[in-house]
């Protein structure tokens, strides 16, 4: 056998350089792997989809209300009950709060300049506490005193609706990174649909009790309400009132740097 020739200087040249470029020969285990932006890590990105998804919890109650008619008209139009509605007060109960829908959304923009998206939040679960809270103690011995309070409280529940269209978007685009945008501004769509399909599921189990209904759903929001406790205001919102400690605190908080101070 014959020894193989060693490869000449100018040769070995040759291979690794190109271009006046010397080309860098790394093996699997010495490849440098890309490093993650301080502020994009995993850290950050599980405390901005928790915060989002607390927000997104208050708007279920959105979807519960459009619902609400399909399971509950049943009862409410039933002769054989002791308080009921006729055909046209339960078309109102169906569509008022489509009347009063506008006007929430209208209300969402202003709320949302001028107290923040965290309060605009409360707001919001806290109208709609109160519009589940007066349904579900709707008095049953005069049926026109129920009509109204049905009334006043469908009206306020699309005021609710309303102002739900806004701020747990605007509060997702503004605290989460570029690369995860786009599936946190659509748990609102998701939260509403995941709302229809949970009052489907009530009144296929509680078919003759509205008020228990009401009751369920009004224990879901003051839930709703505390999950917001925990949510910092957004820190575009702060920077444009001039709060700028409070909002370098939040972003350093959604970029997981609370500790180290980099912002």
């Amino acid at each position: 056998m014959t020894e193989n020739n060693p490869v000449k200087s100018e040769e070995l040249e040759s291979l690794t350089t190109k271009n006046g470029k010397t080309a860098q020969i790394v093996s699997g285990l010495n490849r440098p792997t890309e490093k993650i932006p301080l502020g994009e890590q995993s850290r950050a990105v599980r405390r901005q989809e928790l915060m989002v998804l607390l927000g997104n919890i208050g708007l279920l109650s959105t979807g519960m209300a459009l619902s609400l008619p399909t399971v509950t008209l049943r009862q409410l139009m039933d002769p054989n009950e002791t308080v009921h509605l006729s055909e046209s007060q339960a078309s109102w109960f169906a569509s008022i709060n489509t009347l009063s829908c506008p006007l929430g959304g209208l209300l969402s923009g202003f709320l949302l300049d001028k107290m923040g998206r965290k309060n605009t939040l409360y707001v919001l679960n806290g109208i709609a506490l109160a519009s589940w809270a007066l349904m579900a103690l709707a008095v049953e011995s005069n049926a026109d005193i129920v009509f109204i309070q049905l009334m006043v409280s469908r009206f306020c529940i699309g005021i609710a609706m309303g102002i739900a269209s806004a701020p747990v978007g605007v509060y997702s685009a503004e605290i989460s990174l570029p690369r995860i945008r786009g599936r946190l501004i659509l748990g609102t769509s998701v939260s509403i649909a995941a709302g229809i399909l949970v009052m489907y599921i009530m009144g296929y189990f509680i078919r003759n009790d509205w008020q228990l209904i009401s009751m369920i759903c009004c224990a879901y929001q003051i839930v709703a309400m505390l999950c917001v406790i925990p949510m910092p205001e957004s820190p575009s919102w702060l920077v444009s009132k001039g709060r700028f400690e409070e909002a370098k605190r939040a972003l350093n908080y959604f970029r997981g740097l609370e500790k180290s101070g980099k912002i």
